[in-house]
């Protein structure tokens, strides 16, 4: 069973237990013959206190113990390690990172998100051209930074959602041949900043106007200046 927590409602003690009886699940999963892989813990912890979102955890790891079947986790790293802290007082869970993808697996990546949104499954090979050549320059431009910009899952995606974009993917191909860049190190990094600021969209604030003015490109660069800074040893600063 996959449950994707940002498009759920907030969660809380009997989030698990709630929806494994409301999707009928209840008897599968006390026979074993239901896995649970939980999406979007980031989103989750956004909508509710640190008390809700312990208590969805820990109801979590009950129903999770002694089980042969796994219960998996997924969301960033932050979410993540406060997860395991919360979930390591009842289980002994371990901790997989998913890291960079190398050149053959990101150009896979992005080729598959472009083959799952393309509106013109005729146009896929010309699309995929556009891919290749793109990640390429990408990769020429930060080959300083190994597979972390160019092998970075949402780096991926933004190449992939242009590609697709582009109603004319001949022209685009054609562009990109001509060393007329349509996917530069600028705009990959604004639509990362901007779907950033998309996973507010769930929060239940009383003011929806506030979700245009929350979390905006230029909020989200001071947050990363000021985190880098606090690495900085003491005599730099």
């Amino acid at each position: 069973m996959y449950v994707d927590l940002a498009a759920t409602g907030p969660v809380g003690e009997n989030t698990l237990s709630g929806g494994l009886l409301q999707s009928g699940l209840l008897d599968g999963w006390s026979k074993a013959t239901v896995a649970l892989l939980i999406d979007g813990l980031d989103e989750a912890r956004l909508r509710v206190t640190g008390e809700a979102f312990e208590s969805f955890l820990l109801d979590v790891a009950r129903l999770s113990n002694d089980r042969p079947l796994p219960t998996v986790l997924f969301g960033r790293t932050g979410a993540i390690e406060y997860a395991w802290l919360v979930l390591a007082e009842k289980l002994a869970p371990p901790v997989l990172e998913i890291s960079y993808y190398d050149e053959q697996a990101s150009l896979s990546f992005a080729k598959a998100r472009v083959r799952h949104t393309s509106a013109a499954p005729a146009h896929l090979p010309v699309q995929f051209q556009a891919v290749e050549l793109l990640l390429s320059q990408l990769r020429q431009q930060t080959e300083n930074d190994g597979d972390s910009f160019a092998g970075y899952a949402p780096v991926l995606l933004a190449v992939a959602d242009r590609v697709v974009k582009e109603r004319n993917a001949s022209a685009l191909l054609s562009a990109i041949q001509r060393g007329q860049q349509s996917v530069t190190l600028q705009s990959v990094v604004n639509a990362i900043l901007d779907r950033e600021q998309t996973k507010l969209e769930s929060l239940p604030l009383e003011d929806s106007g506030l979700l245009k003015r929350l979390y905006l490109p230029s909020e989200q660069l001071v947050s990363c200046n000021s985190d880098s800074r606090k690495n900085y040893p003491a005599w730099a600063a």
